[in-house]
């Protein structure tokens, strides 16, 4: 629903919204601009609510950086990439890695951000 669950704009409102910095992250699908408000996770934090968002290290860093947001930030790590392919059996051994080696990369890059680092032990 327009004002509830979603925001409707035209093309050239989001992509001055962009240009503006008023998002964490913004992206576009099927010819759409779609993104997530600053303004919008503010209004849950000031019902005394919380938002639960799955985005990107860059993303955390502008609600630090632009917004004065300091979220919790969790990385869910696995311990190895054998335990990706037991969370998602459709994954191949090689997607597996990849996704192991992009989780590493995060790590590396946005280390600092995180609040907590969450790692799922194999246990034999």
């Amino acid at each position: 629903m327009n004002g509830r669950e979603y925001y409707f704009l035209t093309k050239a409102e989001m992509e001055r919204d962009i240009k503006n910095n008023l998002f964490i992250e913004a992206g576009q699908f099927q010819n759409n601009l779609y993104g997530t408000s600053i303004s919008a996770v503010r209004e849950v934090g000031d019902q005394g609510r919380h938002c639960v968002l799955d985005v990107s290290g860059n993303a955390i860093r502008r609600l630090q950086n632009i917004a004065n947001v300091f979220p919790i930030a969790i990385l869910i790590k696995p311990f190895n990439h054998h335990q990706l392919r037991e969370w998602d059996p459709q994954l191949s051994e090689e997607e597996a890695i990849k996704q192991l080696e992009r989780c590493q990369r995060q790590e590396q890059s946005f280390g600092d951000i995180f609040t907590s680092k969450w790692l799922d032990r194999v246990v034999d």
